[in-house]
């Protein structure tokens, strides 16, 4: 075989072929689907006419120079199974090792030299990303500053050149990891046909699935369900077969069952374990090296995404955490940060594509968030497009999602970052985050607004989400100012005749905005509480509940007197008592760190009204059950949970949250000093008497 036609493959493939990674014939009917007695079919535009770049050539000189009836003849015109079109690319990301030569470019063409009339580039700087077929038939990305790229790269250019020349090409080897030494760690599990048993029946996996797809499907990018089902109908047909030779595959249709028990099935009263657990363990033992998931690098993504998901369900932060990282790695690896082109890879995969980089993006940073650590990669550094705006309404919530989850690293990176400290940079950090905010509230409640749907007033689950999500960031925003009050009355002296501070405008409208998010997250959740859409497992409705009832009781300590903040609250517990009810074991935890709060405020009140009395005792005071009574109390009050005005649920409005932001536009400049600073825009000037709120 030589170097010329060994790197060439069959592209023209009809769509099962494509869609089950086997070769084509390339004639119509294909011979694959003739043996199966099944319905060929091929993309819409048709079967190209493929011939060889030699004959091209000829072609274009002899166009060139008037010739063109003189030109090669006919005969020269190869078969389309041994000839490669040169604008084609794969629609599947797998290549056969027999139709791909090791070291053959993909998708980008090598850098080509430029004339001395054009502007110089970067050769090495693209928006979207270049790729190389190892020896086993699996795509490798070519990072822009990995010096192994680079020299390959280098190695194309000259064998370009040299083509250009109609010189001897010779094979590029890709020399790429793991063929040094040997070393793998691999898989277990799988060489045991009772890997492949005790598994739902066909159709309880189906019913299974689709409620993953209902209940998250639209919200982050699980499998690409066309060619998922078709390998799931191959795998019930023979399990031992289908499962051996898809074993990532395998692993994430475990873990896809896992999540599904997990979402739709209640626990059992006094089930230590989360449903789903059995077939989560099973995928996690089967999980094989990292060698050996980037060999199908995009379904290896796939499933560490719902592996993450559900650990996450199991109150597992840290190892989700790791795992959405592994996905990341994985992902920038195979380089889907950057753009999938669709004219070379097919409109299929590039979606596919994208939306597994959205996914594994939102949950990084909702993962990353929770965990208190810097985003590991930089928005700066990504160049896969945005989902459509105006397409799909999928395709808008994963728009919306991908916006909301950007702010997420503005918040981290702003508020919580070395430039975020409560000092002359903090107020124009959180100016510039609100400002953003109130830009993505414009498309939240122009995509997805929460109306009254039906006579009943019931709202999606999936709008319902995006507002939730939203609301959590503005608590994000605010936490370190809260905190820092919170400190400051704690710390300040109960019998002090020194005159005290008041809060700002600033201050009161930075914390008046944090008690209305409680409010509507409350609101929210108590609506899908009535449609029985609260998520039992899914984490997400859960840490919305336990922040708007932790901020309530900080609130109702800063502002003693404002009623409605205890009221929010005793509806937050009422919804945190439905959680647990549910058999969801980390609502007991949360629940304990509110109750634990209100205690703790208890005793510091009693402490500082009367300072001469003996302290009470907190051991007491949290067995007499006082935030029980204080629960009962609150809850009693007459605290409307949802307004409603024009046919829509009482929201912070764009026009709201963009007027907080202009009330505290200040330039980093206009505040000089740290004490000087927080004096300037948190207090108003001492007044005499007072409470200290």
């Amino acid at each position: 075989m030589t170097p010329n036609r060994g790197g060439r493959r069959v592209t023209n493939a009809c769509q099962r072929c494509r869609r089950r990674k086997i070769r084509c014939s390339g004639s119509y009917p294909c011979s694959n689907c003739t043996r199966r007695d099944i319905e060929c079919q091929f993309d819409d535009e048709g079967r190209r006419v493929v011939v060889s770049q030699k004959y091209l050539r000829q072609l274009q000189e002899a166009a060139s120079s008037g010739s063109a009836h003189s030109a090669v003849a006919p005969s020269q015109v190869e078969d389309a199974d041994e000839t490669q079109n040169a604008s084609d690319i794969p629609n599947h990301v797998h290549l056969d090792q027999e139709n791909e030569l090791p070291g053959q470019s993909l998708p980008e063409e090598t850098p080509e030299s430029t004339s001395s009339h054009t502007e110089p580039t970067n050769p090495l700087a693209a928006s979207s990303s270049t790729y190389v077929a190892d020896g086993e038939g699996w795509l490798r990305w070519l990072g822009e500053s990995s010096t192994w790229s680079f020299s390959h790269k280098t190695l194309m250019l000259v064998r370009d050149h040299l083509h250009d020349q109609n010189l001897p090409l010779p094979n590029i080897p890709l020399n790429e990891e793991s063929r040094a030494y040997s070393l793998s760690w691999g898989s277990s599990g799988f060489e045991d046909p009772a890997s492949f048993s005790n598994l739902p029946s066909r159709d309880h996996a189906i019913y299974l699935l689709n409620g993953v797809k209902f209940h998250v499907g639209s919200l982050y990018h699980l499998y690409e369900e066309r060619q998922f089902m078709d390998l799931f109908h191959a795998f019930y047909d023979s399990p031992v077969e289908a499962g051996t030779k898809n074993k990532i595959w395998y692993i994430q249709f475990l873990a896809l069952l896992a999540l599904a028990k997990a979402i739709s099935i209640q626990p059992v009263s006094g089930a230590t374990a989360l449903p789903g657990s059995e077939f989560f363990l099973r995928a996690i033992k089967m999980l094989p090296d990292p060698s050996y998931l980037i060999s199908d690098a995009l379904t290896a993504v796939e499933a560490l995404c719902a592996i993450a998901l559900y650990l996450q369900c199991a109150d597992q932060r840290n190892a989700a955490y790791i795992y959405i990282g592994q996905a990341q790695r994985i992902a920038a690896t195979f380089g889907l940060h950057r753009e999938r082109p669709v004219q070379k890879w097919g409109p299929e995969v590039a979606e596919r594509c994208h939306r597994a980089w959205w996914t594994v993006y939102i949950l990084d940073r909702a993962f990353s968030s929770s965990m208190g650590v810097p985003i590991s990669i930089q928005d700066v550094d990504i160049t896969t497009p945005m989902p459509p705006r105006d397409g799909p309404r999928d395709s808008m919530a994963m728009f919306i999602h991908v916006k909301l989850s950007t702010l997420i690293s503005d918040v981290v990176g702003k508020v919580y970052g070395a430039e975020g400290r409560l000092k002359s940079t903090f107020l124009p950090c959180v100016h510039r985050v609100l400002e953003q905010i109130a830009s993505i509230a414009s498309d939240l409640h122009g995509c997805f607004p929460l109306s009254y749907d039906s006579p009943d007033g019931s709202i999606s689950r999936l709008a319902a989400h995006l507002h939730l999500f939203y609301h959590q960031i503005i608590l994000l925003t605010v936490y370190p100012l809260l905190l820092y009050l919170f400190q400051a009355k704690l710390q300040a002296p109960s019998n002090s005749t020194e005159p005290t501070r008041t809060f700002s405008d600033t201050t009161c409208a930075l914390l008046r905005t944090c008690g209305d998010s409680c409010k509507n997250m409350i609101g929210v959740l108590k609506v899908l509480h009535q449609q029985s859409l609260l998520g039992g497992a899914l984490p997400f409705d859960l840490e919305r509940t336990f922040a708007s009832g932790f901020v309530l009781v900080m609130l109702s300590f800063i502002f003693p007197d404002d009623r409605n903040y205890q009221a929010l609250y005793g509806q937050a517990c009422q919804l945190l008592d439905e959680f647990i009810n549910r058999g969801c074991r980390p609502a007991r935890f949360r629940k304990g760190e509110v109750e634990q709060l209100c205690d703790m405020i208890q005793l510091w009140n009693s402490h500082s009204q009367g300072s001469t009395q003996q302290p009470p005792d907190v051991s007491r005071i949290a067995e007499s059950g006082t935030h029980v009574q204080l629960q009962q109390q609150y809850a009693s009050h007459d605290v409307p949970l949802l307004e409603v005005a024009d046919g829509g649920f009482y929201n912070l409005s764009p026009g709201q949250i963009f007027s907080l932001a202009q009330m505290i536009d200040v330039q980093e400049g206009d505040l000089q000093g740290e004490v000087v600073a927080m004096d300037s825009w948190m207090w108003h000037d001492t007044v005499e008497g007072g409470d200290g709120s």
